[in-house]
């Protein structure tokens, strides 16, 4: 077998390609594993970035790669599919971390580092997918300058729905929260009303938008028929941790892994 990597990073965004970086100035052997699909792929750009404003996502990490490389990291397009300990108590050396591969085998490190990030889980809504990134997204500060003065929405009734909903009359004063048919508390409705935000509780059958694969989210369509004409819809429909398959063997022992 190949002699171990003395560090493997799981996951090539920015947090895995600057503990890259660092790792290779201090001359550590590096592999980096990334399967080429960042959480931020469908967005337009990556925005309040010092020096890099709206530079694509995929642009920034080709460019975080080809500096990693110049301190002799090695990056591999595969997808970890799980990790463990490899080694008996009975062996002189220390244990290593052995990483399978979807692509067939499996590389070891004396340290494991975890920048796997995280996926939004979109609502249940017709067509959110496709306007995903195109007038749907998770965070006003990313994307809400670019559709300031514009009818912005909100989906759901949570708390954090309510009070980003208040947080978005910061770039327009034509904000609505979407409930799904669901009540909101009297005294969130009370609040969100009297600063002027509009509470719409049909449901949502369906996003429409304009065709092509430059069209951009133009309305909310609800059951009754009616549309409400949209700039931009924000939602928080939670969030999957990719890492958790690979770190659940070293629950015992959280200290074994560093996670970014």
């Amino acid at each position: 077998m190949a002699s171990p990597y003395d560090v493997i990073i799981v996951g090539g965004g920015p947090a895995g390609l600057s503990a890259a970086v660092v790792l290779g100035r201090c001359r550590r052997r590096v592999l980096l594993i990334d399967d080429g699909e960042p959480r931020n792929a469908r967005s337009p750009g990556v925005r309040g970035y010092l020096t890099r404003d709206d530079i694509t996502p995929l642009e920034l990490l080709r460019l975080g790669r080809e500096e990693v490389e110049r301190y002799g990291v090695e990056i591999r397009h595969d997808r970890a599919v799980s990790a463990c300990m490899a080694g008996s108590a009975g062996d002189a050396t220390p244990p290593l971390f052995e990483v399978v591969l979807s692509t067939g085998g499996s590389v070891r490190a004396r340290k494991l580092l975890l920048a796997t990030g995280v996926r939004d889980n979109l609502p249940e809504v017709d067509c959110i997918t496709t306007w995903y990134g195109r007038g749907v997204y998770h965070c006003p500060y990313c994307d809400g300058y670019e559709h300031r003065d514009q009818p912005l929405a909100t989906l759901g009734v949570t708390q954090w729905a309510a009070g980003l909903a208040l947080a978005l009359l910061t770039w327009s004063r034509d904000v609505t929260v979407l409930t799904q048919g669901d009540e909101l508390p009297k005294e969130t409705f009370d609040q969100l009303t009297s600063n002027g935000v509009k509470v719409v509780s049909t449901t949502v059958a369906r996003l429409e938008g304009e065709p092509g694969d430059e069209g951009c989210l133009t309305g909310a369509v609800l059951e009754d028929g009616r549309v409400i004409p949209l700039g931009a819809l924000f939602f928080s429909g939670g969030r999957t941790t990719p890492e958790e398959a690979l770190i659940s063997p070293f629950a015992a022992a959280p200290s074994c892994v560093s996670r970014l």
